[in-house]
């Protein structure tokens, strides 16, 4: 959601979340856990004019890779890619027993 402005009164939803989202769900059933199809990937990422516009879309894709992919984890070639390319450190909530 944003509000627009100058008022800031009204407010309007940004669907770009959503449509990142849609394209890493793509993406991940397209290349599933092909670690070279994954690699070529990145490679065109990295060609992109700004990467920090392209940062959210790269967070969903790790994201639907981890949920989509069986038994993905945070230390698999992909998310650990997108993680240290952005500077990001993704701690894990621990689990009640």
């Amino acid at each position: 959601m944003q509000t627009n402005l100058p008022s800031q009164e009204n407010i309007r939803f940004v669907l770009d979340p959503v449509a990142e989202y849609l394209a890493g769900l793509h993406l991940v059933e397209t290349y599933e856990d092909n670690e070279s199809k994954w690699r070529d990937f990145l490679i065109d990422a990295d060609f992109q004019n700004a990467p920090e516009a392209i940062k959210g879309f790269m967070f969903a894709v790790r994201d639907c890779y981890l949920a989509k992919i069986p038994g993905a984890k945070d230390t698999d070639f992909l998310p650990q890619e997108i993680t240290s390319r952005y500077n990001v450190t993704i701690t894990a909530v621990p689990v009640s027993p």
